[in-house]
């Protein structure tokens, strides 16, 4: 009777693995330079959870929806389900007409599920499905009928949670693999039946067990390095239209700010730059490739280069008082070149295909840095 006095009550319990922190507002076409499909696709088949139960019935599907979004780092799938946690928490408001209906997110990380001691282990994936379970069954009225809403479940770098099994450095994973196998199809669970959305990532598709894909890989999304549209894409979307920019002979803003954005797509794409390679990796089978700084562009890259552009131009605005200062192609060439050297500065054999991407199941032998390297700064002496 002491003991049951001290346990909470179910409606009152502690979710662990609900993440309560603020929605970021991310909207994809003010935000995003280029949206990947996926998110169109999320939030189409969102709605189709939401409001059409008649679909769902007619063509028996679960209610549930997966997509795995993979990809290096920096390449937007982060910025991605930031747009569309956005959105689904939009849908929620107006299908319910509150804005008071609690998180209905829950974040995993490798880090909170595993421990050294097996024990703790399982008791943490036990403790994540709970939450999931509790979460998913709440019911909210709508129209004044009961409904269920659904849960985003967000499995952040999953290969750390599901690598392959058998591997020699992943045996000691084998056993938390079979029980998230377990606990995501187990036919006398009623979690399958609840409306949960599964989201995961990873860096690193190659290392996730089979078994695995074919329970989280319902859509495969795969985020790749910018091209010349999706570079021109984001760069519109950073430059803000309202920047000061340097003007010659009163040319209007946006037509120096288009200016400004046709020099430095022109500058990394441009055939003639073919020949200023700024790394040489050689495969393991002997092949030798040229890798330029357009082969290094993804979102975060263009970001950090527009961001320390702005530092720049905002110091020597700082120290002067002439009302011309502002930003332009030379200064925003700069520091695209500072930032896309400093990480190939940092390539290595191991790390290469964090950077730029190679030809599939290949392995990079040795790296070696070309003199081209410096063609970024005489190009911005000549100008």
């Amino acid at each position: 009777m002491v003991a049951f006095d001290y346990v909470p009550a179910e409606e009152d319990r502690s979710y662990r693995f609900v993440d309560q922190s603020r929605i970021p507002e991310v909207i994809a076409s003010r935000d995003i330079g280029q949206p990947h499909w996926i998110l169109g696709w999320l939030i189409r088949r969102t709605h189709i959870l939401l409001n059409r139960p008649d679909l769902l019935q007619r063509f028996d599907l679960r209610p549930r929806v997966s997509v795995f979004l993979s990809g290096p780092s920096g390449t937007g799938k982060t910025l991605t389900i930031r747009a569309f946690l956005h959105e689904f928490y939009e849908m929620l408001r107006r299908l319910t007409g509150s804005d008071d209906i609690g998180s209905r997110v829950i974040r995993v990380k490798s880090a909170d599920l595993l421990s050294q001691w097996f024990g703790v282990t399982d008791k943490n994936i036990d403790q994540l499905f709970d939450d999931i379970r509790a979460l998913a069954s709440q019911t909210f009225e709508v129209d004044g009928v009961p409904r269920r809403l659904p849960v985003v479940v967000i499995l952040e770098e999953v290969e750390s949670l599901s690598r392959r099994r058998g591997e020699a450095d992943g045996a000691i994973y084998d056993r938390v693999l079979g029980m998230l196998l377990q606990r995501l199809d187990d036919p006398v669970e009623d979690i399958g039946q609840l409306p949960l959305i599964f989201i995961s990532t990873s860096n690193r598709p190659e290392l996730v067990d089979t078994a695995m894909w074919r329970r989280l890989g319902g859509r495969h999304a795969h985020f790749g390095r910018l091209n010349r549209e999706g570079f021109r894409a984001v760069l519109s979307k950073k430059l803000k239209a309202h920047y000061p920019y340097l003007s010659n002979n009163g040319t209007p803003v946006e037509e120096t700010r288009a200016r400004v954005i046709d020099q430095v797509v022109n500058w990394l794409f441009s055939p003639n730059n073919d020949a200023d390679g700024l790394v040489e990796l050689t495969l393991r089978d002997g092949t030798k490739l040229i890798k330029h700084r357009r082969d290094f562009l993804t979102g975060a890259v263009v970001e950090q280069g527009v961001s320390n552009c702005i530092d720049h131009v905002v110091f020597a605005a700082d120290e002067t008082s002439d009302p011309r200062v502002g930003l332009d192609a030379s200064n925003l060439i700069e520091s695209l070149t500072d930032v896309i050297d400093g990480l190939a500065s940092n390539l290595t054999p191991q790390n290469a295909a964090d950077y730029v991407d190679l030809p599939e199941h290949s392995a990079v032998a040795h790296v070696r840095h070309l003199s081209g390297a410096d063609s970024g700064r005489l190009f911005r002496l000549a100008r």
